[in-house]
C-alpha cells in the first residue's frame, strides 16, 4: 500500500477542517420535489483547464523565433511580449497574449486553487510546420529543443501562477517532438516534459513516482491534497483510432502496454481510496462528425482499449472522468463514472476561450462547477461568468443519476437545451443545430459505434 507523506497528511488534515456546509443551490426535478444536497465540497475550489494549444508563433517574425531559441526559458515573457497584445481569435490558437489573459482569470476566480487540472494539448497545431517556416536554420534537433523549451514556459508560467497547488496533467495528441498522434513511448520528449512539470505535479511529495512512470508513457498516479482521494492520468493518445508509433520501435505496443499500466494501477489504489481518472481523449464517438454521418459513426479510441478503460470505470471507486480533446464544454455517462469535458483555452474551433472552477466534494465527487469565457469577438474582451452547472441544469451534482436526468430534460425542454448548445461551444459560435442535436445527445451516453447507432435510431 502507497503510504501518503507527512506534507501531504498535513494538507488534507486542514482540507477536513476548513470544509464548507453542503452546497446549498439545490434546484428542482421534473416532479418539483426538492433535491437532495451535494456531498460537502472543500472551501477552495479546484480549478480544469484544457486544450491550451499554445503558440509563441502568431505575431512573431523569423527573428524572434531566433531570440526565443537562444534565450533561457526565464526570458520568454518578455520576448513574447513582441507577439502583441490582442489575443487569439477564432480559428487561431492561444497565442501569449491570451494565455496571460487566461492566467490572469483563471488567478482571480480561483486564487487558493489547492488542485489544478489540465487535460491534455499543451502545443498548437501544425506546431513543427510553423516552427520550420519562421527558424532561420531549422533541424530536427532545433526543433524538438524549441519543444522542450515550450513546455517547459508553460510550466514556469502555470508554477508562477498557482505556487502552491497540486497539478494534474495529461497529456494530447499534439504533445510530442513526432507530430499529431504519434508520440514515441519512453521518448525525450517525454522524459524532458516529466522533468519540467515533476515540481508542479509532485507538490509535497504526493506523485513519487511521476517522472519515472511519465517518461515512459506520460501516465501516473498521484495522491490528491483531500482524504482518500487521488488521481489516475493516463496518455490515451496511445489508444487513439489516429495513432501511429512513426518514431518508435518496431514491435512496441504502447496502446497494450498502457492498457496493462491502467489496469494494474488501478488494482494499487490504495486500499479504501477513490480515485479519478484524468485523460486527454473521452471514450465514445466523435460527435461532430457522426452527427453528420450517423450510419458511419466515428469511435475516438480503439475498441479493445476503450474496453478496458470502461471495464476499470465499472466500479464506484471512480467518482469522476476528466477529459478534454473536444474543445467544448460538455459531459459523457459511464454506467458508474460521470465524465466531464473542460472547454480549450483555444478558440481554433469557433469557441470561445474557457475553463471551469470545480467545487469537490469531501467524497470525491464534483459538487459542482462553473465556467468562465472570454469572448474574443468582443471590442474589449473581457473573461466573465459564463454559467454555473447546478444553478443551470438544477442538478444535485456531477453524477450519473443527475446527468441522466438531465439527458431526459434536454430532450424535451426547448428552452433548456438551447442553453447546453449555447453554452457547449462557450458562448461562441454556433457549434450544434437542433436537429443536429439527438446526435450529440446519443454520443453523451451511447459509447459504442453500435449504442449509438441504436440511439440514433430510437432503439
Amino acid at each position: 500500500m502507497r503510504r501518503r507523506p507527512m506534507a501531504a497528511v498535513a494538507v488534507t488534515i486542514v482540507v477536513l477542517l476548513t470544509a464548507v456546509a453542503a452546497l446549498a443551490l439545490a434546484g428542482c426535478g421534473d416532479d418539483g420535489d426538492e433535491r437532495a444536497p451535494a456531498a460537502h465540497a472543500a472551501a477552495a475550489p479546484w480549478l480544469f483547464t484544457s486544450d491550451v494549444h499554445f503558440t509563441p508563433f502568431l505575431g512573431a517574425d523569423e527573428g524572434l523565433v531566433d531570440r526565443l531559441q537562444a534565450a533561457p526559458v526565464s526570458a520568454w515573457q518578455q520576448l513574447l511580449r513582441e507577439t502583441g497584445e490582442r489575443s487569439s481569435r477564432y480559428g487561431q490558437d492561444s497565442n501569449a497574449a491570451l494565455l496571460e489573459s487566461a492566467l490572469t482569470a483563471m488567478r482571480q476566480q480561483a486564487p487558493r486553487a489547492p488542485v489544478v487540472v489540465i487535460t491534455g494539448d499543451l502545443l498548437a497545431h501544425h506546431f513543427q510546420d510553423t516552427y520550420d517556416s519562421l527558424a532561420s536554420n531549422p533541424t530536427q534537433a532545433s526543433y524538438e529543443a524549441f519543444v522542450d523549451k515550450t513546455v517547459a514556459y508553460l510550466a514556469a508560467r502555470f508554477d508562477a501562477t498557482f505556487p502552491s497547488a497540486q497539478f494534474v496533467l495529461a497529456l494530447g495528441n499534439n504533445d510530442s517532438w513526432c507530430g499529431d498522434y504519434a508520440l514515441e513511448p519512453g521518448s525525450g520528449f517525454l522524459a524532458h516534459a516529466a522533468q519540467a512539470w515533476e515540481p508542479l505535479v509532485n507538490r509535497d511529495g504526493r506523485a513519487p513516482g511521476f517522472r519515472a512512470s511519465f517518461a515512459r508513457l506520460g501516465s501516473y498516479s498521484a495522491a490528491l491534497p483531500l482524504p482518500g482521494l487521488d488521481v489516475i492520468a493516463i496518455d490515451d493518445v496511445f489508444w487513439s483510432r489516429n495513432y501511429s508509433d512513426d518514431c518508435g520501435d518496431a514491435g512496441e505496443d504502447p496502446g497494450a502496454e498502457l492498457a496493462s499500466w491502467l489496469e494494474r494501477t488501478a488494482q494499487q489504489l490504495p486500499s479504501g481510496d477513490r480515485a479519478w481518472l484524468a485523460t486527454h481523449i473521452p471514450p465514445g464517438v466523435d460527435a461532430h462528425t457522426s452527427a453528420k454521418h450517423p450510419d458511419d459513426p466515428q469511435p475516438l479510441l480503439h475498441a479493445g482499449h476503450q474496453a478496458t478503460l470502461l471495464d476499470v470505470l465499472d466500479d464506484d471507486r471512480f467518482p469522476a472522468l476528466v477529459f478534454g480533446h473536444l474543445h467544448m464544454s460538455t459531459y459523457r455517462i459511464g454506467d458508474e463514472t460521470p465524465m466531464l469535458g473542460v472547454p480549450s483555452i483555444s478558440p481554433r474551433d469557433g469557441n470561445n476561450p474557457a475553463f471551469l472552477t470545480v467545487a469537490v466534494g469531501s467524497d470525491g465527487t464534483i459538487a459542482d462547477y462553473d465556467a468562465y469565457a472570454l469572448d474574443v469577438t468582443a471590442a474589449a474582451p473581457a473573461w466573465r461568468h459564463e454559467y454555473g452547472f447546478r444553478d443551470t441544469y438544477g442538478a444535485a451534482a456531477f453524477d450519473v443519476p443527475s446527468l441522466r436526468a438531465l439527458q431526459r430534460r434536454l430532450a424535451t425542454d426547448t428552452r433548456l437545451r438551447h442553453d447546453y448548445e449555447r453554452y457547449y461551444g462557450s458562448g461562441g459560435q454556433p457549434q450544434i443545430s437542433d436537429g443536429e442535436y439527438p446526435a450529440y445527445a446519443c454520443a453523451s451516453s451511447a459509447l459504442t459505434p453500435a449504442a449509438f447507432t441504436a440511439c440514433e435510431s430510437g432503439g
